[in-house]
């Protein structure tokens, strides 16, 4: 059985399209 879990994470990016590593804030979400 898979729970369901929502959290809007923001991030601001400096160039209109860029890559953000959220691996960490996934991280704590999950703990």
């Amino acid at each position: 059985m898979m729970r369901s879990y929502r959290k809007e994470l923001w991030s601001h990016v400096p160039e209109r399209r860029g890559f953000v590593n959220i691996t960490d804030q996934v991280d704590q979400c999950l703990k």
